[in-house]
Parts: C-alpha cells; sequence; structure tokens
C-alpha cells in the first residue's frame, strides 16, 4: 500500500509508478518543501502485528531491483544516473527523477561551500572536515556533472553482490544513528530494508537542518527529545556506522542525537614529541587513541 499525506508536492505520478513496479510500503511519503520523509500512518496495528510476527522487525520497504538504478560502482552508478536524467520523460525511471532534489538542494554539503564557511569550520573541528575533503578532492574535481555525484553519493546504497544501487523510496528515508536497521536482498531480486520496532516506536530525534553555523556546533553536542514515535511521526534509518564528517561531507547534515559511532580528532604538540604533532582522536565514550605524523 503505498500512501502520500502531502499536498504540497506531487507524488501521485510517482507512487503510481512504484506501484506498477511493485514497490511497496506500510508508510507514508511526505513532502514539506524540499525535506522528504517517510512517517508512520494514522493507524499502526498492522505495524505493531508484523513487528511480533518477525522478531521485533518491521519491513519498512520492498522494492524489485529492476527498479532500481544499479552499477558496478559509484563511478558507473554516476554515469547511469546522468544517462537515465538526459532522457527526460523517456526514461523508464522519470516519475521517480523528477522527486530527486535539485543542485541547489545540494549546498549544504562542504563540496559547495565557500571560503569563509570552510574556514569558519577550521577554527573549531581540528581539521578533520578539511582532511576529508582533499581526500574526496580529486574524485569530485573529475566528475564533470556534481549533481549527479552528489546524488550518488548521498542516496545511494550497497548491495550483497558488492554492487551500488539507489533504491526507490528508500531514499527518502532520513538517518538517526541509532536506528537498528538491516537490508537484504530476498531470493537475489528484491531488496527489502527492516528496522527495529524499537527504533520506530521508541524515542526519535531529526537531523539539523537549521542555520549552519548551528550544525557545525553539530559536532559537539547532541539532543534527545525523548518523546514516543506516534501515528503521523517520522521513521528513520540508519545509514551506517558514520561519524558526523562523514554524514556532513556525503549527506549535508549533521544530526541533533548523539552519535555512537562518531570521533573527534585534535592536534597536540609537547616538547618531547620532536617537530610533528600528534592527532589524538576521541570517541563518542571518552576514550583517547594517537598516532603522530
Amino acid at each position: 500500500i503505498l500512501y502520500s499525506a502531502s499536498m504540497k508536492t506531487d507524488f501521485a505520478p510517482f507512487l503510481s509508478w512504484c506501484e506498477s513496479r511493485g514497490i511497496s510500503t506500510p508508510l507514508q511519503l511526505v513532502g514539506e518543501g524540499s525535506y522528504r520523509s517517510m512517517r508512520l500512518p494514522s493507524t499502526t496495528d498492522a505495524l505493531m502485528k508484523q513487528s511480533s510476527q518477525n522478531e521485533g522487525m518491521l519491513t519498512v520497504v520492498q522494492v524489485p531491483l529492476d527498479s532500481c538504478i544499479i552499477g558496478e560502482d559509484l563511478p558507473t552508478l554516476v554515469e547511469k544516473l546522468k544517462y537515465e536524467k538526459k532522457r527526460g520523460e523517456d526514461s523508464d525511471f522519470a516519475p521517480w527523477l523528477a522527486l530527486f532534489p535539485t543542485l541547489e538542494d545540494f549546498q549544504d554539503m562542504p563540496r559547495f561551500w565557500d571560503g569563509e564557511r570552510l574556514d569558519f569550520v577550521k577554527q573549531f573541528d581540528g581539521g578533520q572536515l578539511d582532511a576529508r575533503m582533499q581526500i574526496d578532492k580529486q574524485r569530485i574535481d573529475k566528475c564533470d556533472d556534481p549533481w549527479a555525484l552528489a546524488c550518488v553519493d548521498s542516496r545511494s546504497n550497497f548491495l550483497p553482490d558488492d554492487t551500488y544501487s539507489i533504491t526507490p523510496m528508500l531514499d527518502f528515508f532520513n538517518h538517526d544513528p541509532s536506528s537498528k536497521t538491516k537490508a537484504r536482498v530476498d531470493g537475489a531480486d528484491r531488496f527489502m530494508l527492516e528496522v527495529a520496532a524499537e527504533s520506530v516506536f521508541g524515542s526519535s530525534s531529526k537531523a539539523t537542518q537549521g542555520d549552519w553555523k548551528d550544525q557545525v556546533f553539530g559536532f559537539f553536542k547532541g539532543s534527545n527529545d525523548g518523546n514516543r514515535v506516534k501515528g503521523g511521526e517520522e521513521v528513520y534509518v540508519s545509514y551506517g556506522a558514520f561519524d558526523n564528517v562523514e554524514t556532513l561531507s556525503n549527506y549535508g547534515f549533521i544530526s541533533n542525537k548523539p552519535n555512537e559511532f562518531n570521533i573527534e580528532q585534535f592536534k597536540v604538540r609537547s616538547l618531547g614529541m620532536g617537530s610533528g604533532p600528534a592527532i589524538l582522536i576521541v570517541d563518542n565514550e571518552g576514550s583517547i587513541d594517537s598516532y603522530c605524523r
């Protein structure tokens, strides 16, 4: 069953396309400006029943693999997306591609920031973001379509056969690092995403969407509103065990919920260290590791 609870964005062509392709979800697709999300239906009894029958896991989306854009590696996926976008209405994926973010929507990714914004971050993050951007620089500079690369970086998922996919409906879920999420391919032809019921019906959090300076300070703080998810509220999945620099670099946001996978890096010097500084790596529990340059 496919739902749309938004009158602001016309999801009807996409939902009809999903139904024709055998894509299913028990959730509602909601649009608020450029922010898209998957939300609980007003009645959650069916989901609770499914949870009790499936060891506490909820299947939140099922997608036949032939409805996905798949590439053997990320550069191939970029080229396939460029090709489908160029085909316009002739593409088999046209109703879905019409809902993809625009290049303007990706401006929160550091690769699109101006010098002032990057310099501001350097004052507070110990050079973490700059180091990450240097790793990505060659790959980004080499690509001739920044929109396609940003789409692939922010919306692709890994498949069990070591290929990569952009998966319809899955790409509208937002990230919560604490959400217990499991993906699998059923019968070699259908992608299935499951989320633990405790992640859905427990406490919720939202990605920071405010001023960019507030997002930067999200490196160092987080919050948990402690509210229980009710019908109509958002269902999150985990994109992976990513630290805050990773989500900021490839997705353009930092979760405002404490991230158990996050680390902080600091450069320190002492009289006995010689010329090279040590990099202190602090995990979310305060444990410290180090290496010297």
